[in-house]
């Protein structure tokens, strides 16, 4: 028993001996993961305008940030700047650039890294300064606002019936489901006393257009209707002033029947109704989990009998958009669930990619996709969309799709995040129904792009995005 007694404490004490305290290692990186900086808004209390990123020195003893304007624009001020900085898990800050900043002088802070020990001095030092104009090979530069009207503002409108717009020439067209398409001057919002012929009895929940500026409208149709009914849609070949043709009709019994509750109230469209294009319609689940979208392709001008239904692979259970972005084919497109929690995805040959939604890593607000569409603009490809808040708040958001290795991208990653989101912004209304709408027009020189976003029972704002950007000479 002795001897027993002897091996265990040899045996414990060897074990104990062996067993030294884990040491825990911490990050000794004391510098910004990411840091922003954007003009504070007193009207909404929030960052409005465009985001600068910092840039840190050779040496990350400073970090720059550079604003920029033009010739015939009025110098930024060095004063009412919002900060935005994310740090290292467990790094610490010292003193918190939270709040509203005034960086007319450079701003010393102190970085303790996670470690606890690592300490890097750090100065923030805002640079402005005016830059020539220049026309850039791809995408859009400056942009500026048009208008942002309310409802009342805008004139015509009614509780719940103003749910889509698009642009057709010189003119901004919104629906008013079961009434006359109200229409508005697309430079400043005024409204147009013109009538634009409607087939009788017919009623409007979706209106888009083609790369032609040719109008078109769907119907909604219920699978619950105890007949059989038929989706159409109506197209305006022949100007605003004549009645529309019946361009296309879809009978649902084309439609595998799952309980969904219906058809025809989102529907995209890229390309021409007179030439190539693919149409796109959602099936409106309503809570039914309905994942599937209708496609239709047109070829030289001939939309076929045949259709394609596909699972979008979003996951919708609510209202659902799929967004066509191929003339020819399927792919690639983008779909979204416009309601809690917001998802969107894009989908190409390498499969798909949901975008990341998290309002606290990505631009994202925390409640609903409103709409999305899809738009290419000197040589680049964009997404267009709309976003809102519980609060009520509405933002429209456009995302560079050239490179979709950068869509899964939020903003732990500030230089990927800014070049997949270039625009950011916020309306000055509330939006009191969340949902809308969102159109797009380049103009015929290609030189700027018109973007239109209509909040439900609040109002329309509107941008110009041009071709111009900072000079590289």
């Amino acid at each position: 028993m002795k001897n027993i007694r002897i091996s265990y404490l040899i045996v414990l004490l060897a074990f104990l001996f062996s067993c030294q305290e884990e040491e825990v290692l911490y990050s000794n990186k004391a510098e910004f993961a990411s840091i922003q900086i954007q003009k504070f808004d007193y009207g909404s209390l929030s960052g409005r305008g465009q985001i600068y990123q910092g840039v840190y020195s050779e040496n990350k003893d400073t970090v720059y940030f550079d604003v920029t304007y033009y010739p015939d624009q009025e110098a930024p001020t060095f004063t009412d700047w919002q900060i935005s900085a994310a740090l290292p898990s467990g790094a610490k800050l010292i003193p918190s650039v939270t709040g509203v900043k005034d960086l007319t002088e450079p701003v010393d802070v102190s970085i303790v890294a996670p470690d606890g020990k690592t300490t890097a001095e750090c100065a923030l030092v805002l640079k402005i300064y005016q830059v020539p104009f220049a026309e850039l090979e791809r995408g859009f530069g400056r942009y500026e606002k048009l208008f942002e009207l309310t409802k009342d503002e805008l004139g015509g409108w009614t509780s719940g019936k103003q749910r889509a717009c698009a642009v057709v020439g010189d003119e901004l067209i919104v629906n008013a489901l079961d009434g006359p398409l109200l229409v508005y001057n697309k430079l400043t919002g005024e409204k147009i006393e013109k009538t634009i012929p409607m087939p009788e009895g017919e009623s409007f929940y979706e209106i888009f257009a083609d790369e032609d500026g040719v109008l078109l409208a769907t119907t909604f149709v219920s699978f619950s209707a105890s007949t059989t009914p038929t989706l159409k849609i109506y197209r305006w070949i022949n100007g605003l002033a004549e009645a529309p043709e019946i361009y296309y009709e879809l009978p649902t019994s084309k439609i595998p029947a799952t309980g969904n509750h219906g058809i025809g109230l989102k529907a995209s469209i890229w390309g021409s109704t007179s030439g190539d294009a693919q149409i796109m319609l959602d099936i409106d689940g309503r809570g039914s989990a309905d994942d599937r979208a209708v496609r239709i392709s047109v070829s030289g001008g001939v939309p076929s009998e045949e259709i394609e239904v596909f699972n979008t692979g979003i996951g919708t259970v609510w209202s659902g958009k799929a967004v066509a972005m191929s003339k020819t084919g399927r792919t690639p497109y983008v779909a979204a669930m416009l309601g809690f929690p917001p998802k969107i995805a894009y989908s190409g040959k390498a499969g798909t990619t949901p975008f990341v939604t998290d309002p606290a890593n990505s631009n994202f607000f925390n409640k609903i996709i409103g709409n999305a569409t899809y738009f290419e603009f000197n040589h680049s490809k964009y997404l267009a969309l709309t976003t809102a808040s519980w609060p009520g708040n509405f933002r429209l958001l456009i995302f560079c799709l050239d490179d979709p290795a950068l869509i899964g991208a939020g903003k732990a990653d500030a230089e990927k995040y800014a070049k997949l989101n270039p625009l950011v912004e916020d309306a000055v209304f509330l939006s009191a129904g969340d949902a809308g709408d969102i159109a797009v027009q380049v103009q015929d020189d290609g030189k700027t792009a018109l973007v239109y976003v209509l909040g439900m029972n609040t109002g329309v704002f509107a941008y110009e995005l041009t071709n111009i950007g900072t000079s590289s000479k």
